[in-house]
C-alpha cells in the first residue's frame, strides 16, 4: 500500500554532499572550493516550493579573473540514472533504494550574487550546471547556496524508515 502526501504532513529527508575539487587550468593557476554544511532532517511542505538557504556555504578561492562553479547529480555510489538531479529513497544500512520511492521533480540549486560574483540556477541533473560566475580573483569568498525542492501531493512519504537523499557534486572551473 502507497501513502502519499494529505493536506499538510510533512516528509523528512536527509541531503549528502560530494565537495571540495580542485581542478587546475595551468600549471600555475589553481581554483579551489569547500562547500560546508549538510541538511538534516529537512521537512517538507507538500504543494509547495520548499527552500533552505541558511545551511549550505560555498566557499571559493583562485587567482583567475574569470571562473565559474557548476552543480551536477553524479550518481554516486549506484544511483539509478533514472533519479538523476532528484531525490531518491535512501537506506542507512544498505544504500540508494533503486526500486524505491523518487521525488517527482528535480531539486533546484541557486548561486549568491556578491561583489564580482553572479548567481545562477540550476534545475540538478547528471550534467555540469553553472551556479556561480566570477570575473574577478577570489580568496575565501563565501556564498550561502539556496536549495529548492517542489513536492506534490503524489511523492511518496516514507514510513519505513528510509530517508530521501541526492548528492551534489560541485565543480570549481577557470574559463
Amino acid at each position: 500500500m502507497r501513502h502519499y502526501f494529505q493536506q499538510c504532513p510533512v516528509m523528512i529527508m536527509t541531503i549528502g554532499l560530494a565537495v571540495a575539487i580542485l581542478f587546475f587550468a595551468s600549471p600555475v593557476a589553481a581554483i579551489n572550493i569547500t562547500v560546508m554544511g549538510n541538511i538534516q532532517d529537512w521537512a517538507f511542505t507538500p504543494g509547495t516550493t520548499n527552500e533552505n538557504s541558511t545551511t549550505l556555504k560555498l566557499n571559493v578561492s583562485t587567482e583567475s579573473s574569470s571562473w565559474h562553479v557548476n552543480v551536477k547529480d553524479a550518481l554516486d555510489n549506484g544511483k539509478s540514472s533514472s533519479s538523476a538531479g532528484r531525490l531518491l529513497e535512501y537506506n542507512a544500512s544498505t544504500g540508494w533504494v533503486n526500486a524505491g520511492s523518487v521525488i517527482s521533480n528535480n531539486m533546484t540549486v541557486v548561486g549568491e550574487t556578491i561583489q564580482n560574483v553572479q548567481k545562477s540556477t540550476a534545475t540538478l541533473g547528471p550534467t555540469d550546471q553553472v551556479i556561480e560566475t566570477g570575473d574577478a580573483a577570489a580568496s575565501s569568498k563565501q556564498m550561502a547556496i539556496t536549495l529548492q525542492q517542489l513536492i506534490t501531493y503524489t511523492d511518496r512519504h516514507l514510513t519505513n524508515g528510509n530517508t530521501y537523499r541526492v548528492v551534489i557534486t560541485f565543480t570549481g572551473v577557470e574559463s
